[in-house]
């Protein structure tokens, strides 16, 4: 049986300087305020056949599916609330042109 491959640093999953023991963290945090319940991850079997999926393989991905998460349901909070406030804004203003 032969050793598992190892990854070099142009294959690292996590931009260097990152702390990606966060994200799943953070995005555990997000899912049980929202949600309440923790993400299920799900792996499908991509890619090559002959090469072994290790633990590792499966944490590394579930740590870049968590940073992908975490910053879509950011960009998706922002906008939500950018939204809410320019209706709020145009309520405010048609209110006042109302007390004209």
């Amino acid at each position: 049986m032969s050793e598992p491959q190892s990854v070099d640093a142009s294959t690292q999953s996590v931009a260097a300087g990152e702390r990606p023991q966060l994200y799943k963290y953070v995005l555990n945090g997000y899912a049980l305020k929202l949600w309440k319940q923790l993400p299920i991850y799900q792996t499908r079997n991509e890619g090559s056949n002959h090469l072994p999926i290790t633990f590792q393989h499966h944490k590394m991905a579930e740590k870049d599916a968590s940073k992908i998460a975490i910053f879509a349901t950011r960009h998706t909070l922002k906008n939500e609330a950018l939204r809410l406030v320019r209706e709020e804004m145009t309520a405010k203003a048609k209110k006042k042109l109302n007390n004209l």
